[in-house]
């Protein structure tokens, strides 16, 4: 037993030091002012909605294409908000883990609401499909799907994070 709790104390140590290095780097500043924390957002949104574009039109080619941006994206939204929506309690405050529970619900409501949105519009397209047409998946439209979930579900906590910060800065309070 004395082994995994090493390896559990070594786990944690390790997270807490990758925290506290993500915390406080200072390269991403630039990414952290209201204007691009806006700016993040917005394409964010866009390439979210690219994806699934890039699959049913073009794809693999393309749909891949769009993954890769909508990666390097998220990456520097989760940068740009110093990764606070993904860190575990134990190297939070007390403030940033309220920030961070804070933006679980609207994520969520967010995510449950595309996720709605687009089920109808599936079932429409079913309810009220041509009389002998049939609908199909294939690997592009499965793949459409897939990524795009992936999107919403990774990016969502963390772009309604960003958009909080950017709104405080807006109105002068400080930014973390």
């Amino acid at each position: 037993m004395a082994r995994w709790t090493s390896v559990a104390e070594r786990n944690r140590e390790l997270v807490t030091e990758n925290a506290n290095r993500i915390l406080n780097d200072q390269r991403y500043d630039w990414f952290r002012t209201p204007r691009a924390l806006r700016a993040l957002v917005a394409a964010y949104g866009a390439i979210t909605v690219v994806i699934p574009i890039g699959w049913l039109a073009g794809g693999a080619i393309p749909g891949i294409a769009a993954v890769l941006v909508a990666a390097v994206v998220y990456l520097l939204v989760r940068a740009a908000v110093r990764s606070v929506a993904d860190l575990p309690d134990h190297v939070l405050d007390e403030r940033l883990r309220r920030d961070r529970d804070a933006v679980y619900l609207p994520a969520f409501r967010l995510v449950s609401t595309v996720v709605f949105l687009a089920a109808n519009v599936a079932l429409a397209a079913i309810a009220f499909r041509a009389e002998g047409t049939t609908i199909s998946f294939g690997y592009d439209e499965i793949s459409a799907v897939f990524w795009t979930l992936l999107a919403l579900l990774l990016g969502a906590p963390s772009v309604v994070l960003a958009l909080r910060q950017a709104a405080e800065g807006a109105n002068g309070s400080a930014v973390s």
